[in-house]
């Protein structure tokens, strides 16, 4: 089998040879590449990410798209400067400006941000008109990727990011969300309800991807979003859950974070999958105790090997004690897709991920 057919394997309960390895190797290589330490053949753009994967006889699935249709903005200006270690971004909006600030963090090769578009609940009125102005066209070249790379992997199909979501992650913050829920519950609510109106859009072109796998891309965590899922986030999901299934594909949402508080929610939505799960020790509870949270339903479970432990102080022995125990998992009746949760770190060795590969192909099924 190739690494396309063992990831849709897991999802159509077909037989397999071995459980699909699916690392996600986009923080690595970009901050391999920053540092000009990248081995040349896998920079540049998707022909490298393939050689990539191949070199390491992986499944792709993260850093490449499929989507099946392109945001347009009517009379929205968007504009970026650095100035020294801080991206500032800013979106125009009728004469309304909204500011972004990311930091650059040398010691992580990433950027933090540390001032969201949103500072005041009048800007709320600005980002709907924003997605408002907001459409979705089809893209005339929506099965390339999977083309591209068939049979080393799958290509992402990344849903609009969910309403609630998209103020914690793009726009207000975690903190202020939680006080403008509580001060300002009906600007919230007007502003959720735009956000979901537009994204309609997007759905309307799903049936013309091949893709038969959709994505979540909504970065969830317990800690901040399980106590808000039952009154912003539970119906949309089981509605939108059903759009999916109904265009003939699976659906699989990214929860990277604590899991106790998420997971039977996110099953009673009807995901086919989590994906991302973090077990301990570096997320909040075993595999066996997220298994049991999933119930009865055959949940795929997506992720297990914690990124963190491709880096020291970890060893080889701690990750291969992880992929025993989705082994069992899998072998006890769960659908398992053996993955890094979330990604491997840039100061993991190529190496690490090859005796993944290996371990995972001697133990078959």
């Amino acid at each position: 089998m190739n690494q396309t057919e063992r990831l849709h394997a897991v999802f159509d309960r077909t037989p397999l040879d071995h459980l699909p390895w699916v690392p996600d190797l986009t923080y690595w290589r970009r901050a391999c590449d920053t540092r000009g330490v990248l081995p040349p053949e896998y920079g540049g753009g998707h022909d490298g990410y393939r050689r990539l994967h191949e070199a390491c006889d992986t499944c792709a699935y993260y850093g490449i798209g499929d989507t099946s249709a392109f945001i347009k903005e009517e009379g929205i200006k968007r504009s970026s400067h650095e100035d020294g270690d801080m991206l500032i971004e800013r979106i125009e909006c009728d004469g309304h400006t909204l500011e972004q600030h990311s930091r650059w963090l040398p010691e992580s090769w990433c950027r933090a941000r540390t001032k969201y578009y949103v500072a005041d609940v009048s800007d709320l009125a600005v980002v709907r008109e924003i997605f408002r102005r907001r459409t979705y066209a089809p893209n005339p070249n929506v099965n390339q990727q999977a083309a591209a790379f068939e049979g080393i992997g799958v290509p992402i199909t990344a849903m609009p990011r969910s309403p609630f979501p998209a103020l914690f992650a793009d726009w207000i913050g975690v903190e202020a969300t939680v006080y403008m829920v509580i001060d300002e519950p009906d600007e919230i609510e007007q502003t959720l309800r735009v956000i979901d109106q537009t994204n309609d859009g997007f759905f309307t072109f799903l049936p013309n991807s091949n893709a038969r796998i959709c994505h979540f891309c909504d970065n969830l965590t317990a800690d901040t979003m399980g106590g808000f899922w039952d009154l912003y986030c539970a119906e949309y999901y089981a509605r939108r859950v059903a759009q999916i299934h109904a265009a003939g594909k699976a659906c699989v949402t990214h929860l990277d974070g604590a899991t106790r508080g998420l997971i039977p929610k996110l099953v009673a939505s009807g995901l086919d999958g989590i994906e991302s799960l973090t077990p301990k020790p570096v997320g909040d509870i075993t595999m066996d105790e997220m298994v049991t949270l999933m119930g009865d339903s055959d949940t795929v479970f997506w992720g297990g090997l914690p990124g963190a432990m491709f880096a020291p102080p970890f060893e080889w022995r701690d990750l291969r004690t992880m992929i025993d125990g989705l082994f069992r998992l899998h072998r006890n009746g769960q659908r398992v897709v053996i993955a890094s949760a979330d990604q491997v770190p840039p100061h993991a060795s190529l190496d690490t991920i090859k005796q993944v590969t290996k371990y995972v192909e001697e133990l078959g099924v």
